[in-house]
Protein backbone atom coordinates (compact mmCIF):
# COMPACT_ATOMS: atom_id res chain seq x y z
CA UNK A 1 0.00 0.00 0.00
CA UNK A 2 3.35 2.40 1.08
CA UNK A 3 4.22 2.35 -2.26
CA UNK A 4 1.09 2.61 -4.35
CA UNK A 5 0.70 5.49 -2.39
CA UNK A 6 3.90 7.43 -2.90
CA UNK A 7 3.93 6.45 -6.31
CA UNK A 8 0.46 8.28 -7.15
CA UNK A 9 1.17 11.14 -4.69
CA UNK A 10 4.47 11.54 -7.38
CA UNK A 11 2.88 10.94 -10.34
CA UNK A 12 0.00 13.60 -9.29
CA UNK A 13 1.91 16.22 -7.93
CA UNK A 14 0.42 16.03 -4.53
CA UNK A 15 1.80 17.42 -1.41
CA UNK A 16 -0.48 17.61 1.70
CA UNK A 17 -1.94 20.52 0.47
CA UNK A 18 -3.04 19.48 -2.46
CA UNK A 19 -1.77 19.92 -5.88
CA UNK A 20 1.61 21.23 -6.61
CA UNK A 21 2.15 22.02 -2.99
CA UNK A 22 5.76 23.11 -2.56
CA UNK A 23 5.85 23.94 1.43
CA UNK A 24 7.25 21.10 3.58
CA UNK A 25 4.82 18.53 4.49
CA UNK A 26 3.16 19.34 8.16
CA UNK A 27 3.17 15.12 8.79
CA UNK A 28 6.36 13.26 7.45
CA UNK A 29 5.35 10.67 5.38
CA UNK A 30 2.70 12.27 4.93
CA UNK A 31 1.38 10.57 1.86
CA UNK A 32 1.18 6.86 3.98
CA UNK A 33 0.10 8.32 6.97
CA UNK A 34 -2.58 6.53 9.09
CA UNK A 35 -5.04 9.27 8.37
CA UNK A 36 -4.45 8.84 4.36
CA UNK A 37 -5.14 5.11 5.29
CA UNK A 38 -8.01 5.71 7.17
CA UNK A 39 -9.27 7.46 4.31
CA UNK A 40 -8.80 5.17 1.98
CA UNK A 41 -11.19 2.80 3.84
CA UNK A 42 -13.97 5.45 4.78
CA UNK A 43 -14.24 7.06 1.72
CA UNK A 44 -15.84 4.20 -0.89
CA UNK A 45 -17.72 3.74 2.22
CA UNK A 46 -19.35 7.18 1.48
CA UNK A 47 -19.30 8.19 -1.70
CA UNK A 48 -19.56 6.13 -4.80
CA UNK A 49 -19.06 7.94 -8.42
CA UNK A 50 -22.04 9.68 -9.33
CA UNK A 51 -24.10 8.13 -12.49
CA UNK A 52 -24.48 11.94 -14.05
CA UNK A 53 -22.41 14.91 -14.12
CA UNK A 54 -25.50 17.19 -12.63
CA UNK A 55 -23.83 20.29 -10.59
CA UNK A 56 -25.72 18.70 -6.99
CA UNK A 57 -23.49 16.13 -7.92
CA UNK A 58 -19.82 18.05 -7.65
CA UNK A 59 -18.21 18.28 -4.72
CA UNK A 60 -14.57 19.72 -4.39
CA UNK A 61 -11.78 17.79 -2.24
CA UNK A 62 -11.55 21.01 0.28
CA UNK A 63 -15.23 20.37 1.38
CA UNK A 64 -14.73 16.73 1.22
CA UNK A 65 -11.76 16.95 3.71
CA UNK A 66 -13.99 19.11 5.79
CA UNK A 67 -16.23 16.14 5.69
CA UNK A 68 -14.02 13.71 6.72
CA UNK A 69 -12.71 15.94 9.92
CA UNK A 70 -16.17 16.06 11.40
CA UNK A 71 -16.20 12.52 10.59
CA UNK A 72 -12.92 11.80 13.17
CA UNK A 73 -13.93 14.64 15.41
CA UNK A 74 -17.09 12.77 15.90
CA UNK A 75 -16.35 8.89 15.77
CA UNK A 76 -13.07 8.98 16.56
CA UNK A 77 -11.80 11.70 18.81
CA UNK A 78 -9.04 10.09 21.02
CA UNK A 79 -7.30 9.62 17.66
CA UNK A 80 -7.79 13.03 16.68
CA UNK A 81 -6.40 14.05 20.30
CA UNK A 82 -3.25 12.05 19.44
CA UNK A 83 -1.85 12.76 15.98
CA UNK A 84 -5.11 16.11 15.30
CA UNK A 85 -7.91 16.31 13.34
CA UNK A 86 -6.73 17.98 10.25
CA UNK A 87 -7.04 16.14 6.98
CA UNK A 88 -4.62 17.89 4.26
CA UNK A 89 -6.07 18.55 1.18
CA UNK A 90 -3.42 16.69 -0.65
CA UNK A 91 -4.29 13.45 1.62
CA UNK A 92 -7.75 13.56 0.67
CA UNK A 93 -7.05 13.74 -3.29
CA UNK A 94 -4.24 10.84 -3.10
CA UNK A 95 -7.19 8.43 -0.43
CA UNK A 96 -9.97 9.73 -3.46
CA UNK A 97 -7.08 8.30 -6.50
CA UNK A 98 -6.46 5.09 -4.15
CA UNK A 99 -9.76 4.41 -4.32
CA UNK A 100 -10.21 5.21 -8.25
CA UNK A 101 -12.43 8.28 -7.64
CA UNK A 102 -11.28 10.17 -10.78
CA UNK A 103 -11.58 14.36 -10.58
CA UNK A 104 -13.01 15.78 -13.62
CA UNK A 105 -11.57 18.59 -12.64
CA UNK A 106 -8.06 20.58 -11.11
CA UNK A 107 -8.24 24.07 -9.89
CA UNK A 108 -5.36 25.48 -7.77
CA UNK A 109 -4.76 22.77 -5.08
CA UNK A 110 -8.49 21.53 -5.43
CA UNK A 111 -9.59 18.23 -7.10
CA UNK A 112 -13.43 18.03 -8.62
CA UNK A 113 -15.63 15.10 -8.16
CA UNK A 114 -18.97 13.74 -9.45
CA UNK A 115 -19.83 11.84 -6.30
CA UNK A 116 -23.05 10.51 -4.79
CA UNK A 117 -23.15 10.80 -1.25
CA UNK A 118 -24.54 7.84 0.42
CA UNK A 119 -25.35 9.50 3.49
CA UNK A 120 -27.51 12.15 1.19
CA UNK A 121 -31.12 10.83 2.58
CA UNK A 122 -29.89 11.57 6.18
CA UNK A 123 -32.93 14.08 6.70
CA UNK A 124 -35.79 11.99 5.28
CA UNK A 125 -38.50 11.23 7.19
CA UNK A 126 -38.27 7.43 5.58
CA UNK A 127 -37.31 5.40 2.51
CA UNK A 128 -34.33 3.35 0.62
CA UNK A 129 -32.23 6.87 0.89
CA UNK A 130 -32.74 6.99 4.73
CA UNK A 131 -32.08 3.96 5.19
CA UNK A 132 -28.81 3.50 3.27
CA UNK A 133 -27.31 6.85 5.23
CA UNK A 134 -28.16 5.43 8.44
CA UNK A 135 -26.67 2.15 7.39
CA UNK A 136 -23.54 3.93 5.82
CA UNK A 137 -23.11 6.13 9.04
CA UNK A 138 -22.82 2.74 11.13
CA UNK A 139 -20.49 1.56 9.21
CA UNK A 140 -18.36 4.72 9.16
CA UNK A 141 -18.71 5.08 12.47
CA UNK A 142 -17.64 1.15 12.91
CA UNK A 143 -14.48 1.59 11.00
CA UNK A 144 -13.31 4.49 12.75
CA UNK A 145 -14.18 3.31 16.34
CA UNK A 146 -11.93 -0.20 15.37
CA UNK A 147 -9.01 2.44 14.10
CA UNK A 148 -9.59 3.58 18.08
CA UNK A 149 -9.55 0.27 19.36
CA UNK A 150 -6.09 -0.44 17.20
CA UNK A 151 -4.90 2.36 18.19
CA UNK A 152 -5.09 1.06 22.01
CA UNK A 153 -4.18 -2.34 21.44
CA UNK A 154 -0.97 -0.77 20.03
Amino acid sequence: MDTRLLALAASLNLGDGGFNDKEAPLSTPWATNWKVKTLTEMLPLLFEPATSSHVTNSRGSYGLKHTAEHLLRDYAPELTSLHGCWVGNGELILAMAYCGFHSYDQRGPNAYYHLKDKRRGMMNKGGKAKQLAEETETRVKELLRSKVAEQSSA
